[in-house]
């Protein structure tokens, strides 16, 4: 099942907290105070935003001194594009699904429905789409046909 373990590889990659949380280029990664407050300013805008719509999905963000944890919800736009991903990975483990231009230009659209997320939206949906393509296609070159 080489086409299985390349869709686990892919899927794995994509669904990272660690990627999601990431900071975008010139942003920094999010920080969580002493009392559990994370502090989002220079992340993503679908974490940092709180003007729009949140998505379902939860993120937990911990101060690694005091361990308290705060939770992060990507917005509901990103979620969109989110879940698109994983149901099109599932059917192609192509890192090229992360930043298919149809899809990365319907999410640029619902981002510029928010006052906050459109500026930085489009800049920032692509920049992300293309870091993860390319993750993906790393994470499933290292995926090995059994003998």
């Amino acid at each position: 099942m080489y086409r299985q373990r390349c869709v686990d590889a892919a899927l794995a990659v994509f669904r990272d907290s660690r990627h999601i949380l990431s900071a975008p280029r010139g942003g920094r990664a999010i920080a969580v105070s002493r009392k559990g407050n994370a502090d989002t300013s220079g992340a993503w805008v679908w974490l940092a935003c709180t003007a729009c719509d949140a998505g379902r999905l939860q993120l937990a963000v911990a101060n690694s001194a005091t361990g308290r944890e705060d939770i992060v919800r990507p917005r509901a736009w990103w979620q969109k594009y989110f879940d698109a991903v994983v149901r099109q990975l599932a059917l192609r483990p192509l890192g090229a699904v992360a930043a298919d231009p149809k899809l990365t230009r319907e999410t640029v659209a619902e981002a510029a429905r928010c006052a906050k997320c459109g500026p930085q939206g489009a800049l920032q949906v692509y920049e992300y789409a293309e870091a993860m393509a390319k993750r993906i296609d790393e994470a499933t070159s290292e995926v090995r046909e059994r003998a």
